[in-house]
């Protein structure tokens, strides 16, 4: 077996949507290094906004005996689900054209102050994110 704990793809990740439907390509397989995991997962939607369940499946090198019973292969997997929320909203920016010296002499297109907040477009969010 080479020894016991997490073999390095021994967690797996599954997002799904509100409505139940499983977000991008399915469950992706996360790294496992030194015991902690690590995983980008890829988002294929346009907008990845809003609330979703993470599932997350882990096995240690024992759940991957062939020989193992079904009931023992239980006791080396664990399942963890969590409610999670994804803000992919941009900032917001605008620009004020009456705040710089020789205003008038400026081609009106030309922007003189630009203005940069961290603030977000307000969505409706589900109750439990």
């Amino acid at each position: 077996m080479g020894g016991i704990g997490i073999p390095a793809d021994g967690v797996r990740v599954t997002l799904y949507r509100q409505d139940g439907g499983v977000v991008s390509t399915g469950t992706q397989t996360a790294t496992v290094t030194s015991g902690a995991w690590e995983l980008t997962y890829l988002l294929a939607d346009a907008d990845p906004s809003g609330c979703y369940t993470a599932r997350v499946e882990a096995v240690d090198r024992l759940a991957r005996n062939a020989d193992l019973p079904s009931s023992q292969k239980e006791w080396h997997t664990t399942t963890l689900e969590t409610a999670i929320s994804i803000d992919a909203d941009a900032p917001a920016s605008s620009i004020d054209w009456a705040n710089l010296q020789g205003a008038g002499s400026l081609p009106p297109r030309a922007p003189r102050l630009l203005r940069h907040s961290r603030a977000r477009s307000r969505r409706r969010r589900c109750p439990w994110c």
